[in-house]
């Protein structure tokens, strides 16, 4: 510390702290650079803290940091010392008013002085830490404005060093500026500094606390302690929310200076030269050069559960209609934006918005919304987007700076109008119509800048307001104004004719969009984005896009519900983890709450309309509900549909109607009682007989059974089943054969028995068990062959003892039991070979080669093939044979051979039009895929199995869906695309696991788990192990070689070379005995070379490496086709290279990027 001390006058007490007290003073004569006269500010320690070591510290401490750090923003210390008054610090004083004080009285200050103040107060605390202290006590009140503009950062006391991390607990003073790590109880540091100094420009920009709530600033214990949980989240709204004018710099500035992670923040010194730099400094100029101007802006708007997707085509027509109101001399436009509750309004003119803000010329943006209820003032909702551009609170009266900004931009009597309208105590008459004031202030502000204007609800809105918004429309054209108005569909008007005149009056400017339902691929977009890639994303989004109808804000509701609730938790990266499968996911909250309001709020004659349509669901038409429901008239059922269409109760869907949503219809039959269903059930069942002996359409026959079913007619429905179920087998509907199948036995059930049921409780537990193995149903599969079993042992029929054996094989080799599998099919072939039902005898062969084929008996396999082919009843029948000897033909590595085996099943299957073939070709699809990967062409492997995968989709077909979607994943690493592996991969594994398909469970298991290895995942090795004792449970030796060389490639790459060789040992060993197609064989002998070489076996690997290349020549030379032989050769030897690369991928890709 100096050693003389100045001499000074002190006069008036500045204020009193919890260490001392500071006073005016004036020095007598001049001190080092100050000149007599000369105003200081003198701290003089409190004499009862003289002995208190710590605050003698803390004094000294201020007074070191005072002398050390020197900024012109930073108050000067001049001296610092013993005296006969005890310890004191001498400063220069700094006058003028706190920034407190200036918010106070001036409210939010221009984004210009705003930032000049960032400026200082960044290059002051950049001096204090790089003096090595940190300030500790940033905020309004500690940073002093003089009349010429000077700012300068006060207050001391709270420094520590900046190297103590023991030291420094959050200080028991103000709460409102600490940042999240002092929240949870860390020191402060230099980066919690800049987070209050982020608070601090914040509240001079809007003000309003960046953390702090609705309810005001924090006082009671419960107040602090939610805004404390509030301040650790550390989320708030961009300060362009609240002031609109705000510019996108700003808003990332003050994002950037309030990151939560103290790691992710601008230093002192790094703030002070982004807001000196400014939109062409070298920090905001990176960012758009990275990020793109737009996405800069988008990432300011991360507080909604769920992100932005979708609506491409609507961005770009409000982009257009933007375009031409922005420019100059061109005229205003107006948007008419409709949509129902929760589709997502508000949220694209948000995104819409955020996007323009990037703009060269970016626009004001005013948002608002009419209330349903009436308005509390005339035009109040304009009057909301004045006191927005004001930045004037709620229900607080303009003051002196709030006229000014009127009084510069419209007439006098029109800004004392506004004035008045704005003051909640005003009670008068104003001299100027409110109604003309506020249309010409829109009209003046949109003349001089570009505007958008979103009032959503518009359908909710007054006279007044109507009356306003009609004034602005008639000088459109003098204006560079983008009107947004929303309607809620279904919602009438409350001044229908009002509004019409409206839209008569704009409508040569006007442009109509109407938002419907998130598609498919919107909401995958969104689960890709909030949700983790271990959860199974393709199924969840079909759950989302059934549960929420693809209406975007009741998807966001029951993403959020699944936060609140629990079972969906952050993992590290901030993604959502899922506790629960994604089909008990729940249907959103508001949805059952809105139905029973608006169900009680009907007269009875339209609730019991309701009750009918209901138990109608799927043929709500007019000459259906005549018969059904009589008497009644067309003009009176016509008037019904309209009215409850009007009523958001029905939509049109072509010539019938339908509920607006399922769970509509749901809510409306669980309140009829189950007599009073049986009664309509019966009216409905009858009205579709078949009248006059007309044909009826399989959609008929199945509603018919249903409503049988319902009203309990069991006899009735026994008849219909048989004959629908024969021909829905033809038809290829395997769902609702099960679902009659089970109507029928429940039926049975009920009545008595005789030898006639038993026999068509036989033929119906079939028809259960085969369309239960189609789609993967295990549990209700085991149930119909367990009474088939037992039905059969009673009957002594070899016929159906080989078609119980030949289901119970189907079941076997379903679940990856192709031992029992192989046993129970050879004794279907031997009943059937007894018999002379051909066409049986041609499935159980085919069936069997397939087992034959996955266990490696290839032989056997290719024998029995041929065999199914000669008793093959049918072109269906002989395509399905083809299938098989094709794929015994891809095993044996004849790939030519196989495609034109499966030209040829394709042929016979396209002449086929008696059954449903979807399920057969998605095989064919599949097979091709795989040779087309294997011979190089990854892009026709890909749409060849894109096209299974939505065949066998269509077709109900869960086990080949699975095996499509593990092998589509596989193609898809192929070409570089590991996110949308991974989601197919995931959803493989699953549909595999819930049908107990453990081959596909086995197939998916490497796959992904090659992938997780590749991703450093620790969850690979388990599912690689798990993998690969599947497979050799099942026998699959050969998917058990590959996975065994896969993990023998993971323990090299983790340091473990002697358990890579056992491991890929016992793949050779296993490729000797049973082969392999011949791209894994690569990847199994070429990971052997690869740890011989590390393993110093150099000779080993050399001669194995030989024998490899030579088989490849040899099967190369076999390709009959030069444009094939050519691209096999370059992929098999892309392939090798990648295998043989010490630094190449786990998994070795089989081809070459960009071929064909």
């Amino acid at each position: 510390m100096t050693s003389s001390a100045p001499a000074f006058e002190l006069d008036r007490v500045l204020g009193t702290g919890v260490s001392g007290r500071v006073r005016h003073g004036i020095l007598r004569e001049p001190y080092l650079a100050w000149p007599a006269g000369s105003e200081v500010a003198v701290k003089v320690l409190h004499p009862e803290l003289a002995g208190d070591a710590r605050a003698l510290a803390a004094f000294r401490s201020e007074a070191a940091a005072g002398l050390a750090a020197r900024h012109p923003s930073l108050v000067r210390v001049m001296y610092a010392g013993a005296g006969d008054d005890g310890q004191s610090i001498v400063m220069e004083f700094a006058p003028g008013v706190t920034l407190s004080t200036a918010l106070a009285d001036e409210g939010p200050l221009p984004e210009e002085r705003v930032r000049a103040i960032g400026r200082a107060i960044a290059g002051a605390l950049a001096a204090l830490h790089g003096a090595g202290w940190c300030h500790g006590d940033v905020k309004p009140d500690n940073v002093r404005l003089d009349p010429a503009g000077r700012t300068t950062l006060l207050d001391l006391g709270f420094v520590r060093r900046a190297d103590e991390e023991s030291a420094g607990q959050p200080r028991a003073g103000s709460h409102l500026y600490l940042a999240p790590e002092q929240a949870r109880g860390q020191p402060g540091t230099t980066a919690s500094d800049v987070f209050a100094l982020g608070v601090l420009l914040y509240e001079l920009a809007t003000g309003c606390h960046p953390f702090v709530d609705g309810h005001g600033k924090p006082t009671s214990a419960r107040d602090r302690d939610r805004f404390l949980a509030h301040l650790d989240a550390a989320r708030f709204v961009p300060p362009s929310v609240h002031v609109p004018q705000l510019t996108p710099f700003f808003d990332h500035a003050i994002t950037c200076l309030l990151a939560r992670n103290p790691a992710a923040r601008l230093s002192a010194e790094g703030a002070e030269r982004v807001f000196e730099g400014g939109e062409s400094g070298d920090w905001w100029q990176e960012r758009v050069r990275k990020l793109g101007s737009t996405r800069l802006v988008r990432m300011l708007r991360g507080m909604h559960i769920i992100p932005h997707a979708g609506r491409a085509r609507e961005l770009a027509d409000l982009k257009r209609a933007f375009e031409r109101s922005a420019s100059a001399g061109s005229g205003g436009s107006v948007v008419w934006l409709e949509g129902p509750q929760g589709s997502g309004k508000s949220r694209l003119v948000e995104e819409f918005a955020g996007r323009m803000r990037a703009h060269p010329d970016p626009p004001l943006i005013l948002t608002g919304r009419c209330a349903e209820w009436i308005e509390e003032r005339p035009g109040q909702p304009i009057l909301s987007l004045l006191r927005r551009w004001l930045g004037l609170s709620h229900e607080v009266a303009p003051g002196p700076r709030e006229r000014g900004l009127l009084d510069r931009l419209v007439p006098p009597q029109t800004a004392e109008a506004l004035a008045q309208a704005l003051d909640p105590t005003f009670e008068g008459t104003t001299e100027v119509s409110v109604t003309h004031a506020l249309a010409d202030w829109l009209q003046r502000v949109a003349r001089e800048t570009p505007v958008i204007v979103f009032l959503d609800d518009i359908g909710w809105a007054g006279p007044a307001t109507l009356a306003i918004l009609s004034d602005v429309a008639s000088g459109l054209a003098e204006t560079r104004l983008m009107l947004i108005l929303g309607l809620r569909s279904g919602t009438p008007p409350r001044e229908a004719a009002a509004l019409e005149g409206l839209r008569r009056r704009v409508g040569d400017v006007a442009t109509s969009l109407v938002l419907g339902p998130f598609d498919e691929r919107d909401v995958l977009a969104v689960v890709e984005s909030v949700f983790h890639h271990t959860v199974p994303r393709l199924r969840l989004a079909r759950v989302l896009l059934e549960r929420s109808r693809g209406n975007p804000g009741q998807l966001a509701e029951i993403v959020r519900d699944l936060v609140n609730r629990g079972v969906a938790r952050r993992a590290a990266d901030g993604l959502l983890l899922l506790d629960i499968a994604p089909e008990d996911l729940p249907f959103p909250r508001s949805l059952s709450r809105m139905i029973a309001v608006g169900y009680r709020s009907l007269p009875a004659p339209e609730r019991l309309w309701l009750q009918r349509l209901a138990i109608v669901g799927g043929r709500i038409e007019r000459g259906f509900l005549v018969r059904a429901f009589p008497p009644t008239t067309d003009a009176e059922v016509d008037a019904m549909l309209a009215d409850f269409v009007r009523k958001g109760w029905l939509v049109k869907a072509g010539v019938r109607h339908r509920f607006a949503r399922p769970a509509l219809r749901e809510a409306v039959y669980r309140r009829i009682d189950v007599e009073r269903r049986e009664r309509l059930h019966t009216l409905a069942a009858k009205a579709l007989q078949s009248r006059h002996g007309a044909a009826r359409s399989i959609g008929v026959r199945f509603q018919r059974a249903f409503h049988l079913r319902s009203a309990g007619r069991h006899e009735d429905l026994l008849r219909e089943v048989p004959q629908l179920i024969a021909t829905l087998v033809q038809r290829g509907h395997p769902q609702r054969v099960q679902t009659l199948a089970q109507w029928g036995i429940e039926a049975l059930d009920h009545l008595p028995p005789s030898r006639q049921r038993t026999r068509l409780r036989i033929e119906l537990l079939e028809a259960e068990a085969d369309a239960a193995d189609r789609l993967g149903y295990r549990t209700a599969q085991r149930e119909a062959l367990d009474q088939l079993a037992d039905l059969a042992q009673a009957q002594a029929d070899p016929s159906l003892a080989g078609r119980v054996y030949l289901l119970h094989g189907r079941f076997a080799a379903s679940t990856g039991r192709y031992g029992l599998a192989r046993g129970l099919l050879l004794n279907a072939v031997q009943n059937f070979e007894q018999g002379p039902d051909r066409k049986l005898l041609a499935e159980s062969l085919r069936r069997l080669a397939h087992v034959q084929g996955h266990v490696g008996e290839l032989d056997i396999a290719a024998k029995l093939a041929e065999r199914s082919w000669q008793f093959a009843v049918d072109d269906f029948q002989r395509a399905l044979a083809l299938l098989a000897i094709s794929m015994n033909e891809i095993r044996r590595n004849r790939y030519e051979s196989a495609l034109r085996t499966l030209d040829r099943a394709m042929r016979l299957l396209r002449r086929e039009h008696r059954v449903d073939t979807r399920g057969a070709a998605a095989a064919m699809q599949l097979q091709r895929a795989r040779v087309y990967r294997i011979l190089g062409r990854p892009r026709r492997a890909l749409g060849s199995i894109q096209r299974a995968a939505r065949l066998a989709h269509e077709a109900g077909e869960r086990r080949l869906e699975a095996e499509i979607l593990a092998r589509m994943g596989r193609m898809l690493l192929d070409v570089g695309r590991e996110a949308e592996a991974e989601m197919n991969l995931r959803e493989a594994l699953l549909t595999a696991t819930e049908i107990e398909d453990r081959s596909g469970q086995a197939l998916a298991s490497v796959f992904l788990g090659t992938l997780l290895a590749e991703a450093g995942d620790p969850e690979a090795r388990g599912m690689l192990r798990r993998a690969s004792d599947l497979a050799r449970e099942m026998g699959m030796r050969r998917l058990e070689a590959l996975s065994l060389a896969i993990r023998a490639r993971v323990s090299r790459e983790e340091g473990e070379l002697t358990r890579a060789l056992a491991l890929s040992e016992q793949a050779l060993d296993i490729l000797a005995h049973s082969g392999a197609e011949f791209p894994d064989r690569i990847v199994i002998v070429g990971t052997h070379v690869l740890l011989l070489r590390a393993a110093a076996r150099a000779r080993e690997a050399r001669d194995l490496e030989r024998e490899l290349t030579a088989s490849l020549r040899r099967k190369n030379a076999r390709i009959v086709a030069p444009i094939l032989r050519q691209r096999h050769r370059r992929a098999t030897s892309r392939l090798l290279e990648a295998t043989l690369s010490p630094d190449g991928p786990v998994f070795p890709r089989v081809t070459l990027p960009g071929l064909s």
